[in-house]
């Protein structure tokens, strides 16, 4: 398992900016390597969906 950070970024910010420190929402898991991203995007639309709604999102996987 690994660790997969999700950051929820305003539209507002460029991709590049959206970091740790910069986002409106931090959220991170344990994830299988092989799925990291899709594993993000399955937990953002059933448990941050809300959270999620006009903003940009932004899944790192692995030491981060």
């Amino acid at each position: 398992m690994i660790e997969a950070i999700i950051l929820i970024c305003g539209l507002g910010l460029d991709a590049s900016a959206c970091t740790v420190g910069t986002a409106e929402d931090v959220i991170r898991i344990k994830v299988q390597p092989a799925i990291c991203a899709m594993a993000a995007q399955t937990v953002v639309a059933s448990e941050a969906g809300m959270r999620a709604q006009g903003r940009q999102m932004k899944v790192l996987c692995g030491k981060v």
